[in-house]
C-alpha cells in the first residue's frame, strides 16, 4: 500500500494531508500553535486517532506517540555522521535513513522491512512517498513518518 503526503505551506502551523493512490484523503496532521516543542494531532477520516509530543528536556531528538489512546512507543533521534538513524522505543522496530535524509526504512525486530519512505525533493513544503509493506501497520507507519519529520524539523 502507498500513501502520499505533503505539507501544506504558508499556514501559521504545519498542516499535512496524506493520501492514498486514488487521490483521496485518508488522514491529515496538525501541528498546535504557540506550544514548546511540537505537539501534533493525527486524524483519520475528520476522526482524531493519535497524537505525537515532543519531549523537551532531552538531549537528542525524542517524540512520544499515542495512538487510539494507548502509548505507542516514541521515536529518538541518534546521534550519527553518515547516515540519520532513529531509534524506535516499539516492538524492537528500528528506522534507517540514507545520508542525505530523503529515504528511511523502518524494520521490525526481525530485521524484515515494513515501510520505505522517500522524499520528494524541488517541492513546496516536505512530500512523501510511504510505502507500507504490511498493511496490518498503517496507522503506526503513518504516526512514525510524522514523528521523523517532527525530528528533521528539530535539526
Amino acid at each position: 500500500m502507498k500513501l502520499y503526503v505533503e505539507q501544506a505551506v504558508f499556514t501559521w502551523a504545519d498542516r499535512f494531508s496524506i493520501f492514498d493512490e486514488l487521490g483521496n484523503e485518508v488522514y491529515y496532521a496538525e501541528d498546535e500553535n504557540f506550544t514548546i516543542g511540537h505537539k501534533v494531532r493525527v486524524y483519520k477520516y475528520g476522526m482524531e486517532i493519535g497524537y505525537i509530543k515532543q519531549e523537551i528536556f532531552n538531549f537528542m531528538p525524542t517524540f512520544e506517540m499515542e495512538l487510539r489512546g494507548e502509548a505507542l512507543g516514541s521515536i529518538v533521534k541518534r546521534l550519527s555522521f553518515l547516515s540519520q538513524k532513529y531509534d524506535l522505543e516499539y516492538k524492537g522496530w528500528y528506522v534507517d535513513g540514507d545520508c542525505f535524509s530523503l529515504n528511511y526504512t523502518v524494520y521490525d525486530e526481525n530485521d524484515l522491512a515494513v515501510m520505505q519512505i522517500s522524499k520528494e525533493i524541488l517541492t513546496w513544503g516536505d512530500c512523501y512517498c510511504l510505502d507500507i509493506l504490511d498493511d496490518r501497520y498503517e496507522e503506526i507507519c503513518v504516526m512514525i513518518l510524522l514523528a521523523i519529520d517532527c525530528a528533521m524539523c528539530n535539526d
